[in-house]
């Protein structure tokens, strides 16, 4: 569920628009997050090139991009949704783990 995976991420990113390092690299990569007191929210588009999700073959998908588009190394951590907090790590780890 796209909508779920993009608010789960606003809420996770938080602060993060505020930080000038973050803020910084947000809009190097061309993304405009309003003014550092007043952030607007984080772009659809942002969370998308940001957050893999999907299915397991997707994430799998999504993560071997990164690589082949030349990424040393990728560090992927679990979007944890309250509601379900084991099975979003179980979830995660399961499709990390097949690569």
């Amino acid at each position: 569920d796209r909508d779920a995976v993009r608010a789960l991420t606003r809420s996770q990113l938080g602060n993060y628009g505020r930080i000038p390092f973050y803020r910084a690299m947000f809009e190097r990569a061309g993304f405009s997050l309003g003014t550092p007191d007043q952030p607007d929210e984080y772009p659809d588009a942002l969370i998308d090139d940001l957050v893999v999700s999907g299915t397991e073959d997707e994430v799998r998908a999504g993560l071997r991009r990164y690589l082949d588009a030349g990424c040393g190394e990728v560090l992927a951590a679990p979007l944890v949704n309250p509601d379900d907090r084991e099975g979003s790590i179980r979830r995660a780890f399961v499709a990390i783990g097949g690569m």
